[in-house]
């Protein structure tokens, strides 16, 4: 772990430590099936607290924090915490690893349907796939989990030598296995007791697949339903058009707005999420067609636009509406800019979105506020000039000047440099940002010049 500093500043926030902080983080976890980022809002429970402002204290060394680490740091590395953006690389030799474990512990290689992989925390095969196939996460890419394993460990001939299942052996099995451990198996549930070679997980591969003479589409939860052993879960029954619309209507009354497609479960039906409709809905499952989605069905039956079905974006239509923002507002849109005026209901922060990603491809990433700079002249606000502690210390005197007292970050301007705040002089020396080494603050610097006599001590400061 890096080395970090730590850094006390006067204020009335209580202090934080880690251990609090995770117990938070652990509550919330508990609550929504997720750990906390930034934009998380409120702490639950902690009406004064609120997940930006702790992940800013552990940034920068606050309210008895050590500097240097932040909430997806620290969530990383005490609970294990993987995000999207921040995901370690993969090799050929990690995945191949991964997969002989599989096949040591199922008794056959993983597909890309298995889901979570085991020893890799927050890590899925679907992922693995997704990566061989578009070459990302450090994999060359235009290859396939079963093209790497059949070229690297046979697969292929291994997997096809398996003997063919009935639906009568899985359900004399399952019956063994709920006799010996009370419950009825799933596709987590380990090897086979009393069949070397056979896992459940296999099983669970087999009939969602269609593989050893089992029918696809179905799993063992759906078998063991269809034959009697277990009552039916809602993500079993089949959906219409009709009742989706209902959920959506009824929803829409409620918020003022159609649902996206999320986890948050819908009230009234016994556990079904949004999210597992779209699938649904794009997938073809659970008596549904496929080749739709929430938002396409939306659009289709309630005029509500889908914007996965806008006109690709270019550069030239972009700038096109950001000319027409500041002919009406005066100012260059940003991603904060609401709604496209020259094309609702498209929003700005969409646009950047896009933007940052490149454009599908077609240009080098960029945001609205690197076009403004360099295709309309805007200012860049980045450009600053560097700060010196002599610089520094020469504005802190002027301000003791009038005031009577040292500034502290809330002082606002600093008169003697037009366009500067002492809250930017004092994240720079926090940070070592603008020529400054860092770690330090404005009540850091000021003991550290009176104690050399370069400022005078002043009462009360």
């Amino acid at each position: 772990m890096a080395h970090r500093t730590k850094i006390y500043v006067n204020g009335r926030r209580p202090p934080l430590d880690e251990d609090l902080i995770l117990s938070w983080a652990d509550e919330h976890f508990q609550r929504t099936g997720a750990w906390p980022v930034v934009v998380s809002g409120q702490v639950d429970g902690h009406e004064d607290e609120n997940w930006n402002s702790v992940d800013m204290a552990l940034r920068k060394g606050f309210r008895g924090l050590l500097l240097g680490s932040s909430l997806a740091i620290l969530l990383q590395e005490r609970r294990g915490a993987v995000y999207k953006n921040n995901k370690p690389e993969f090799t050929v030799e990690q995945v191949l690893a991964w997969a002989d474990l599989h096949y040591e512990r199922h008794g056959r290689y993983p597909y890309d349907t298995d889901g979570p992989i085991e020893g890799a925390v927050g890590e899925t095969w679907g992922a693995v796939e997704n990566a061989l196939r578009q070459g990302l996460r450090g994999l060359p890419g235009k290859s396939s989990l079963f093209k790497l394993l059949n070229e690297n460990r046979r697969m292929g001939r291994l997997q096809r030598t398996r003997p063919p299942l009935t639906e009568d052996f899985v359900l004399y099995w399952a019956d063994a296995h709920f006799a010996t451990h009370g419950s009825w198996p799933k596709g987590e549930s380990g090897p086979v007791d009393g069949q070397p070679g056979e896992s459940w997980g296999g099983i669970q591969a087999a009939l969602i697949v269609g593989h050893r003479g089992l029918g696809p589409g179905s799993s063992v939860l759906k078998l063991l339903v269809k034959h009697g052993r277990v009552s039916p879960k809602p993500d079993l029954l089949d959906l219409t058009v009709e009742q989706i619309l209902e959920w959506a209507d009824r929803y829409h009354e409620t918020h003022g707005s159609y649902p996206q497609r999320n986890i948050e479960v819908i009230e009234g039906t016994g556990g079904e999420t949004w999210e597992g409709v779209n699938r649904a809905l794009v997938h073809g499952r659970r008596g549904l067609p496929g080749n739709s989605s929430l938002a396409k069905l939306f659009e289709a039956h309630r005029g509500v636009h889908n914007q996965r079905s806008y006109p690709k974006l270019s550069i030239e239509q972009i700038l096109e509406w950001m000319d027409d923002h500041h002919a009406r507002t005066g100012e260059w849109p940003n991603k904060k800019s609401g709604t496209v005026q020259a094309c609702p209901p498209r929003k700005w922060k969409s646009i950047d979105n896009a933007l940052s990603s490149g454009l599908q491809g077609d240009c080098p990433p960029t945001t609205l506020v690197q076009l403004a700079v360099t295709r309309r002249g805007k200012k860049d606000v980045r450009a600053v000039p560097p700060f010196s502690i002599d610089q520094i210390t020469g504005w802190m005197t002027a301000y003791a000047g009038r005031h009577g007292k040292y500034p502290s970050a809330q002082a606002g301007s600093i008169e003697e440099a037009p366009g500067e705040l002492w809250h930017r002089v004092e994240s720079a020396l926090i940070l070592g940002q603008r020529g400054l080494p860092g770690g330090q603050t404005l009540a850091t610097l000021r003991k550290q010049l009176i104690d050399e006599g370069t400022i005078p001590n002043l009462k009360g400061t």
